[in-house]
């Protein structure tokens, strides 16, 4: 087996690890299980960069799998939560990552090991523009959705007037993961914007119809959430339900991207 081959299961231990450890400190109220949690989630998001940075210098970027980006985008997610955990003092917002960077991150194992093909015409600046803004768009959709889905769960049963469990007391207020949600919004739609005008004018690609179509649902249901929470302060259960809905139509747009063979793959 090869040393990297190794390191991954490990990632994935760590991370898997990380997540049970923390809901079990949830359940049980125990800052020594969260704590445990919170190292292994940075040890891994460490050695999750260390590799990302030794494949990155391997090679040019044509040479990069579609593997490498799915692990990029899974990072991305982890580095937008650690930054929400470091600014909101909240560690659940931070290891809540880490189930779905998790999925993420095993996804990519799958993905084939061939280099990307890119056109001659899209630089290197305009792919880390076009990737770079599309991931951290996607990782800031994934906050507003683990944002929206607890809100979602506390917000009904705090209605229904149900005891709150142990796991329930443990979570911040209602007003922080709606906060969350408000800034992933604000930040994430320009950044899709970019990054999707960025790849029109770099690639020269064309789209199939259902591709096409997402993209512009996405687009729309995106901007929509942008303008009703900036013009009218939008709050609560509807904004949350709906940055739910984009972020799995986002999963949507990489499920047909990386595994099924459509027109959206760069072309010479």
């Amino acid at each position: 087996m090869h040393v990297f081959d190794l390191l991954y299961f490990v990632n994935i231990g760590l991370y898997c690890f990380g997540a049970v450890l923390y809901f079990l400190g949830a359940l049980t109220s125990s800052r020594a299980l969260k704590r445990s949690a919170s190292w292994l989630a940075v040890i891994g998001f460490a050695l999750h960069t260390a590799m990302l940075v030794h494949f990155l210098a391997s090679g040019p970027l044509s040479q990069l799998t579609q593997g490498w980006y799915l692990k990029l985008m899974s990072w991305c997610m982890l580095l937008i939560f650690f930054i929400l955990w470091w600014r909101l003092k909240h560690e659940f917002l931070a290891l809540m990552a880490s189930p779905l960077a998790l999925f993420v991150f095993i996804s990519s194992l799958a993905m084939p090991q061939a280099g990307a093909v890119m056109p001659k015409s899209l630089s290197a600046v305009l792919l880390i523009v076009h990737v770079g803004s599309l991931f951290v768009s996607v990782g800031l959709s994934a906050v507003a959705c683990v944002a929206g889905l607890v809100f979602l769960h506390q917000n009904r049963t705090i209605k229904s007037k149900a005891k709150l469990s142990t796991f329930d007391k443990d979570l911040p207020a209602l007003s922080v993961f709606d906060r969350v949600n408000h800034w992933a919004v604000v930040i994430g739609f320009p950044l899709y914007t970019l990054g999707v005008i960025s790849g029109f004018i770099g690639a020269k690609f064309t789209l199939e119809k259902v591709i096409a179509w997402l993209a512009i649902l996405i687009w729309l249901l995106f901007a929509l959430l942008f303008h009703l929470r900036l013009a009218f302060g939008w709050r609560g259960r509807k904004p949350a339900t709906l940055a739910i809905w984009i972020f799995l139509l986002f999963l949507a747009t990489l499920l047909i991207n990386f595994v099924l063979p459509t027109e959206q793959t760069f072309h010479p």
